[in-house]
């Protein structure tokens, strides 16, 4: 019986490991696509408007 319990422990404790892991790849998979569209949308909005920064920061 105690075999068995402590069996059934180790499994469940390697599932939770498995899915674990594929949250912190798919967050990760985020985290990367996010930063791709900030970068690409910086990067668009400093083509229109000849420079992004200068007008980001320029006082009204």
């Amino acid at each position: 019986m105690r075999i068995k319990f402590i069996s059934l422990f180790f499994i469940v404790l390697a599932l939770g490991a498995c899915s674990s892991k594929q949250e912190q790849q798919q967050v990760k998979n985020e985290t990367k696509q996010t930063a791709t569209d900030i970068g690409h949308n910086t990067r668009d909005a400093a083509k229109s408007t000849g420079h992004f920064f200068r007008d980001l920061f320029k006082g009204d």
